[in-house]
């Protein structure tokens, strides 16, 4: 999560909500972390820039893995 703001000069506030998004959320919902997926969420929401095909891209991220776990659990 830190690599972004790390890389601050290379990135716009932007690319830097956008990677949040598209990277270290996806990690977060792989392993059930709700605590953490909220961590991210928390910085995203403070840049305010990230795109509206990232914020799609992880809710439809979170809906396929509800979908998942409950074809788990019913098997």
């Amino acid at each position: 999560m830190a690599w972004p703001f790390a890389h601050r000069a290379f990135l716009s506030p932007r690319e830097q909500g956008d990677f949040l998004l598209c990277v270290s959320a996806p990690i977060a919902v792989a392993y059930w972390d709700w605590r953490g997926l909220r961590i991210v969420l928390g910085k995203v929401l403070r840049l305010r820039t990230a795109s509206l095909s990232a914020w799609l891209f992880l809710l439809g991220l979170i809906m396929l893995s509800f979908v998942r776990e409950g074809r788990r659990r019913l098997s």
